[in-house]
């Protein structure tokens, strides 16, 4: 299997560049590869690069994009953090993938028994890894499902907030950087959450974060979060609401100010004369 070239990374389209990771995906759980020479594609790659995907997944040992999606050298970007949160360097990292080299797909990878999101559920302070750590806070706090055993010994609890953590990023993706919203609303791109399953090699697109075309917000418990889509209708409203002309502004007589009472000068007590002390007779 050749690596990607310039022209097979302009003819591929979001969704083809989805299918790749799919059948990537399949292969690598059936505990089949593609047949690659990897010497060639370090010559192939040598004067360049042209990824067709962008992925932004943990750091844990387990999650390999390029294993287990069953890609080679040049065909994908590779973005690692714990817990796969989002912060300034990662969107730069992800607006050079897409808008520079050309990448068509972005993917916010999470998984199953995530260290990090264990951390976030137990509330564990240590050192720099707890800035990390209350990144991922909010996602603890959006899960209301699960009422009991809230920690991470709670093996359903962690996994739900992990998912969580993905449709949080996918949102903060486009929330942040205004790069790639304009490229995800005209297509150019598409984005999309995913799960691995630690235990089976399975990745688990996660559908309705699918945007190309078109951006979504996620109401994990809309009482806490509040909708976006009402927020975003009353921008709308604010915006299409008529404004008055400069003119109209100069023009306008200024309001004068209402005259305020003189404040009156605080009475002083009166102090009674005090008597005149007698002057002293020889005796």
């Amino acid at each position: 299997m050749r690596t990607h070239n310039k022209d097979s990374q302009s003819t591929t389209t979001p969704e083809i560049a989805l299918s790749y990771l799919r059948e990537g995906n399949a292969r690598f759980v059936n505990n089949l590869k593609a047949n690659r020479n990897l010497l060639e594609q370090v010559n192939e790659t040598r004067a360049g690069q042209w990824p067709f995907a962008t992925i932004l997944s943990c750091i844990d040992s387990r999650t390999s994009a390029e294993l287990v999606f069953d890609q080679g050298l040049g065909d994908i970007f590779s973005i690692r953090l714990a817990g796969n949160v989002l912060a300034e360097a990662v969107l730069g990292s992800m607006e050079f993938a897409c808008k520079v080299a050309g990448s068509r797909l972005l993917v916010v990878l999470g998984h199953t028994s995530c260290g990090a999101i264990k951390g976030a559920c137990d509330q564990i302070q240590l050192g720099n890894l707890s800035t990390l750590l209350n990144m991922i806070q909010p996602s603890v706090y959006y899960e209301r499902t699960v009422t009991e055993n809230r920690t991470s010994s709670n093996p359903e609890f962690v996994d739900r907030v992990a998912r969580i953590q993905v449709l949080r990023t996918v949102e903060g993706v486009i929330e942040r950087s205004m790069v790639l919203r304009e490229m995800v609303e005209q297509g150019e791109i598409g984005l999309v959450g995913a799960m691995y399953d630690v235990a089976t090699g399975t990745v688990d697109f996660i559908e309705e974060s699918w945007m190309c075309g078109h951006v979504r917000h996620f109401y994990v418990d809309a009482s806490i979060v509040g909708t976006s889509a009402r927020k975003e209708e009353a921008m709308a409203a604010r915006r299409a609401a008529p404004r008055p002309a400069v003119a109209e502004i100069a023009a306008a007589p200024l309001a004068q100010p209402e005259p305020q009472p003189q404040a009156q000068a605080p009475l002083q007590p009166q102090v009674p004369p005090q008597p005149r002390p007698r002057a002293a007779t020889a005796g």
